[in-house]
């Protein structure tokens, strides 16, 4: 047994966490099913790049000041570093937001070629840009704390802070309707690549 995504979903929720965006990503895929189907267009946006995605994420809180939620896939982070560093940093202008990393090529776990380096980095890679993480695995005994601990070291900081998802880490999500989930990651990706 993983991790509930609709109940991970109603923790952000419930801490007032309603804007979410982000590149699709096979580790994430329940979680971005369950944002697809609980969250209006307008407040979920599929970004061309993660570092779209920060910069999204950014606008959203600086015009409402409220939280927001970045996913992506590690692999993409590299994307991202410039607009963490450059923007949200707090010796920049310290803006808050959660991000969630699928950890792609996490040592020890069997993956794709082309995740190994980055995933054997990932750690080192976050350390060294100063930002705050925690891992969240399938086992977790209290994701509700872990999730509000992070939630309240972005806000009372005022900077990023990341979550670090295992493989495996959540459970199938069943979806409110006939949605397929297929298609839709699929399109998702097709409408990524029309927008680079």
């Amino acid at each position: 047994m993983g991790i509930n995504t609709l109940d991970l979903f109603k923790i952000f929720i419930s801490n007032n966490i309603d804007f979410y965006t982000g590149v699709p990503d096979s580790l994430l895929k329940e979680f971005c099913f369950c944002i697809d189907d609980n969250v209006s267009g307008n407040t979920h946006i599929i970004a061309p790049n993660e570092g779209n995605a920060v910069a999204l994420a950014a606008g959203y809180h600086l015009g409402t000041r409220k939280l927001p939620l970045v996913y992506m896939q590690n692999s993409g982070i590299g994307n991202a570093i410039n607009p963490l560093l450059s923007l949200c940093d707090p010796e920049v202008y310290s803006i808050p937001m959660i991000i969630f990393i699928g950890w792609r090529g996490e040592p020890g776990v069997k993956d794709e070629p082309q995740h190994i380096k980055q995933g054997k980095i990932q750690l080192d890679l976050i350390k060294s840009m100063d930002i705050t993480f925690s891992i969240i695995s399938k086992d977790e005994q209290n994701i509700n704390k872990k999730i509000k601990e992070g939630i309240s070291l972005a806000i009372d900081e005022q900077r990023p802070f990341i979550f670090l998802i295992k493989k495996g880490t959540f459970d199938k999500y069943k979806t409110k309707g006939s949605i397929n989930k297929n298609s839709l990651i699929k399109n998702n990706f097709i409408m990524r690549e029309k927008a680079l």
